[in-house]
């Protein structure tokens, strides 16, 4: 995918705007990452790995080829339009292109979560998937005790379709359901 082919409306909205990752953002990662909560290390099982500035810089180098040779993944950067920082990173994944079908996941700095970054940039994930890719289904899959990430989906169009129970481990090591939100269309 090539960003600038996407029509504006579908990159910024009111309060957030979508870039496509980029190196040159690394350090900015990198310290959203260490600062995060215990939140994101229940619900984010990559991050409770080690990081780094150079694990964080071929991260986004992979993602960055990727999003050019649509290929595994479209991560986009989520850039506060008043302050123009880093707020979290949304991926639009590429489950299977056939159909097409695509899942949307998403984080935000511990800071900054509940001020609706999060829900405008999904939408505007959401859009371009159904919208410019022509998906058939968009889903977003979470933990049940995920209650934030549950209240996203369904501000932003999506029903719950299946609780898979006792599913998955979190990231300390507790069972819990997975909840399938799919979209509409």
């Amino acid at each position: 995918m090539i960003i600038t082919d996407l029509p504006e409306k579908l990159i910024a909205g009111q309060k957030v705007k979508l870039l496509a990752p980029d190196v040159s953002y690394c350090r900015d990662v990198y310290t959203l990452i260490s600062n995060f909560s215990k939140v994101h290390f229940e619900f984010l099982l990559w991050s409770n790995s080690e990081h780094s500035i150079e694990t964080c810089y071929k991260n986004l180098e992979i993602a960055s080829t990727n999003f050019r040779n649509d290929k595994d993944e479209y991560r986009f950067l989520i850039m506060d339009i008043k302050s123009n920082n880093l707020v979290g990173c949304i991926s639009l994944f590429i489950v299977n292109p056939k159909i097409p079908f695509y899942e949307i996941g998403y984080w935000a700095s511990s800071q900054l979560m509940g001020k609706g970054f999060v829900t405008e940039a999904c939408i505007l994930v959401r859009n371009i998937a159904c919208h410019y890719l022509k998906c058939q289904r968009l889903e977003i899959k979470m933990a049940s005790r995920n209650v934030r990430s549950a209240k996203v989906a369904l501000r932003t169009g999506f029903q719950l379709e299946a609780s898979l129970r006792k599913h998955r481990l979190d990231g300390f090591g507790y069972i819990d359901d997975t909840c399938i939100y799919s979209y509409p269309i």
